[in-house]
């Protein structure tokens, strides 16, 4: 039987074991310090925010942790859509496509871009299936009321809205999509895509993240929702209709539970002003000329794709509960409208719409 082994000494010990635990610290650094900017771990919500079309956006998202994504480069696809289609649709920039649209006074056919075209597209359909609720060419009118640039909101003049009126109608407007042309019959026909570009901007925004590989996110554009995808307690995102007060904080009257749906919410209870005693609210409606003249407060539409929800919301709000509720459910659209009641909202919703997630009292 040989001699027992000498017990190592402190050094020999530190050479052992200390030095490779340290290694391999300073190998996972180097490996965490090399990742791609955002790289992913399990868990993870990514949250990006910014300034898009005079409002903000918010961009929730559930990376998938096995694969490496960078953020850096997340924003700025997003950056390169906003801007697109400022390009192509805004009416605050003059060198835009539609500006330079509004301001060619031709009855001929004028070329466009196949996303603008795609857009007057949406817009002219659902100027038709609505019965001229929704109207892209209600500009004139809108500014006639004071609401346009000059802000100064007052009742018009008998002449002033019937020459404004002259000027209204997507039944002036002659698309053809195989071309992609537009035609007006008149000159200054205005076009103004408000209602529905935002929500375009939205989808957009959407299949952007989806090209990077993103499968489950809610990009959130003034109100106008999209989400894709569960959220990061793998449920469907929670998503909270806000309660349309005209005074107070904005807070959610009730939660929906958005499964792969966009979302877009239209109301009076932001925009409008007194006038001797009379509420004047934006809201216009192109087949009388006139503020649109009913208690109703809110309508929110949930639909597969923003741009439809967006402009949906903007024709059932201007019919008002009756008949915006006859023509949803005619559509087979998931539609909320909320009345003021004596108790706070009334909640309206067709039989496409989900049952809400009840808030918890406070």
């Amino acid at each position: 039987m040989g001699p027992a082994p000498l017990p190592e000494d402190g050094p020999s010990l530190i050479r052992r074991f200390l030095l490779p635990a340290i290694f391999v610290i300073a190998l996972f650094v180097l490996l965490w310090m090399r990742r791609p900017d955002g790289g992913v771990a399990p868990g993870d919500v990514w949250k990006l925010q910014g300034n898009a079309f005079g409002t903000t956006y918010t961009v929730k998202i559930v990376p998938d942790a096995d694969t490496q994504y960078d953020k850096t480069a997340t924003q700025d696809a997003l950056t390169a859509v906003i801007d697109r289609i400022n390009g192509s649709m805004s009416t605050y920039k003059n060198d835009s496509e539609l500006s330079k649209l509004n301001q060619n006074t031709s009855t001929e056919p004028i070329q466009v871009s196949a996303e603008l075209a795609h857009v007057l597209y949406t817009s002219i359909q659902v100027y038709k299936e609505s019965g001229g609720a929704f109207d892209v060419t209600i500009g004139p009118v809108i500014n006639a009321w004071g609401f346009g640039p000059d802000k100064d909101v007052a009742q018009p003049s008998p002449a002033i809205l019937a020459a404004a009126k002259a000027r209204v109608g997507s039944n002036r407007l002659t698309l053809d999509l195989d071309n992609k042309t537009l035609q007006r019959n008149i000159p200054n026909l205005y076009i103004d895509l408000s209602a529905i570009a935002k929500g375009h901007a939205v989808d957009e925004m959407g299949r952007a993240l989806e090209k990077l590989g993103f499968q489950r996110y809610m990009v959130e554009v003034g109100g106008e929702i999209r989400t894709r995808g569960q959220n990061g307690h793998d449920q469907p995102w929670q998503m909270g209709v806000v309660r349309p007060e005209r005074d107070g904080p904005q807070v959610a009257e009730l939660i929906v539970p958005l499964d792969n749906h966009s979302m877009a919410t239209s109301g009076n209870y932001r925009n409008y002003t007194l006038k001797d005693g009379r509420v004047i609210a934006h809201a216009m409606d192109a087949r009388t000329s006139e503020p649109v003249n009913h208690n109703l407060a809110s309508v929110t539409v949930l639909h597969a794709d923003c741009m439809l929800a967006d402009a949906w919301a903007t024709a059932l709000f201007v019919l008002g509960v009756d008949a915006g509720m006859a023509l949803a459910e005619k559509e087979k659209l998931a539609a909320l409208f909320l009345t003021p009641g004596p108790e706070g909202f009334v909640r309206h919703m067709t039989q496409r719409f989900p049952a809400p997630v009840e808030k918890k009292k406070p």
